[in-house]
């Protein structure tokens, strides 16, 4: 068996949307994929996402549970103790158990273990982006635990998912704990006012009782989402392990040079061009962790002309294919990779078709480096079309930078021919970092490339001026004002919500250059 099902027991529910509450049928039986190991008597549980889900399509059904407080009962859709038919009535935290084992420390780590194999399902409301159309629907079961009742108030009167995901990013909760679960439900057209049908539903099937433990307090009940960022000793990998660190993210670096002694996260020695070792990095290491949640894979000879060119294709090709490979085989479907400004041209001794340039118009590699992450993209996009489960982002990243690199951004302006080979662009390593994070939390499937780079350019000279002079006749398309960006991030600030933070002038300039 690959799968549980629950019992098919006609129930309604609710569910949040948009400021307002809509009431959900069903009337069939939740699925939990047993490909993910659970010990709870439903073979539900949290804290690792399902490996193969019963359709191809669905859509992300969020839960919000108080932790370490009480609320009325009928302020919750499912009431502690009792569970809308037909949701599991038991789930196994396991994997929690590190996070949990300092709020019971009058029992041994084997009752403990015990204790966390079959747990009440605790009282929950729900949260959903979509309608449906009124269509019966499969949904992405994720936790998010409030720690504090203010802020559970405050989640509750807004009844918005885009609401509890800004919470969520600004940490107000806990991270979002994926979960094996997926229910079917499908919104009532008509809003006849139904009381909540709620079941014993343990009970109700004659398992045996769940341990019942008092649902953990605030610090203690993350179930801190565990990242891998390959190539995190590297100039961006550094910023994007700090970076995710600070935001709450139990991080492993993998590499195979040493990151600086205050780096934060763990480390792996692990040579990506060995496909057993990159395998074991992404699934578990004993005494280190049992789980990968996402990667961020950014582990590379990082640009043309530093090793022979068949070294540098070879290299990236091969470790992209056994990082991408290493994941699904591992059942980590969230991946965020980068790919590269290059495939937009560069160095562009050819014009660009347009400008500023986008993600719009086919890759055009002028390198074996730049080959090589053009074929990542299209390889990523394959592994999506085999496995619709999937989400990879790849993020064409301009030239990365460190602040103590803008000392020489001012010399630029002297030679607009110095910098044409990429259009003046350039990446702040924290907002590429920022980047990293906000792919990671995208929520959706399939494969996606993004353009990364800083909102302006190096130069002083407006951009419109350097285009005109450098690159004659390129089509200048939209507005373009001042010294902005040639590399557009419109798409990454409209999917991703990316914002640069930093700029070079902030740095260098008097007043930032105003």
């Amino acid at each position: 068996m690959s799968k549980t099902r629950g019992i098919g027991e006609y129930g309604m529910t609710r569910a949040f949307f948009r400021g307002g509450t809509t009431s959900f049928t069903y009337t069939r039986g939740y699925y939990c994929d047993a490909r993910v190991g659970s010990t709870a008597s439903t073979r539900c549980e949290a804290g690792a996402n399902f490996r193969k889900p019963p359709i191809r399509d669905f859509d992300p059904l969020y839960i919000t549970v108080p932790l370490g407080f009480t609320v009325r009962p009928m302020m919750m859709d499912c009431p502690n103790g009792l569970v809308c038919v037909d949701h599991p009535g038991t789930i196994d935290l396991r994997r929690l158990e590190k996070a949990l084992k300092p709020l019971y420390p009058k029992l041994t780590d084997r009752q403990l273990r015990a204790a966390l194999r079959n747990v009440a399902t605790p009282g929950h409301d729900h949260f959903i982006t979509t309608k449906a159309g009124g269509h019966p629907e499969w949904w992405d079961v994720r936790i998010v635990g409030v720690t504090n009742r203010a802020e559970y108030n405050k989640i509750h009167a807004s009844k918005s998912a885009r609401f509890l995901r800004h919470e969520i990013n600004a940490g107000g909760t806990t991270p979002v704990i994926p979960t094996n679960l997926l229910p079917v439900l499908r919104r009532q057209l008509a809003s006849p006012h139904h009381d909540l049908h709620v079941a014993r539903a343990d009970t109700a099937r004659g398992r045996p009782a769940p341990r019942r433990l008092a649902w953990p307090a605030r610090g203690t009940t993350q179930a801190m989402t565990r990242i891998a960022v390959t190539g995190g000793s590297g100039k961006l990998g550094g910023a994007v392990v700090r970076h995710l660190a600070e935001h709450g993210y139990d991080v492993v670096n993998v590499d195979r040079a040493s990151p600086p002694a205050d780096a934060p996260g763990d480390f792996l020695r692990v040579d990506l061009t060995d496909y057993g070792q990159t395998l074991q990095a992404l699934s578990c290491i004993e005494d280190r962790y049992d789980r990968v949640d996402g990667v961020v894979h950014l582990a590379a000879v990082p640009a043309p002309g530093l090793v022979p060119n068949t070294t540098t294709f070879v290299t990236n090709i091969t470790c992209t294919h056994h990082v991408f490979a290493a994941a699904r085989a591992a059942g980590v479907t969230n991946v965020v990779w980068a790919s590269s400004e290059t495939v937009l041209g560069l160095p562009f001794d050819t014009p660009p078709p347009y400008a500023p340039v986008d993600e719009g118009y086919h890759p055009r590699p002028e390198s074996s480096y730049s080959l090589a992450k053009t074929l990542e993209e299209e390889m990523a996009a394959q592994l999506c079309r085999w496995d619709p489960t999937l989400k990879m982002v790849g993020l064409r990243f301009s030239n990365v930078m460190y602040p103590e690199d803008y000392a020489d951004f001012p010399s630029y302006d002297a030679d607009p021919m110095l910098r044409k080979w990429n259009l003046w662009g350039y990446i702040d390593a924290r907002d590429g970092a920022q980047a990293c994070r906000l792919a990671l939390e995208l929520e959706a499937t399939g494969c996606e490339v993004f353009v990364i780079a800083n909102a302006d350019t190096v130069m002083t000279t407006p951009s419109v001026d350097l285009l005109a002079r450098v690159f004659p006749g390129v089509e200048v398309r939209g507005e373009v004002s001042g010294t902005q960006t040639l590399l557009s991030i419109e798409k990454a600030r409209r999917v991703l919500g990316y914002q640069p933070q930093h700029s070079w002038r902030d740095e260098v300039l008097p007043d930032g250059g105003a």
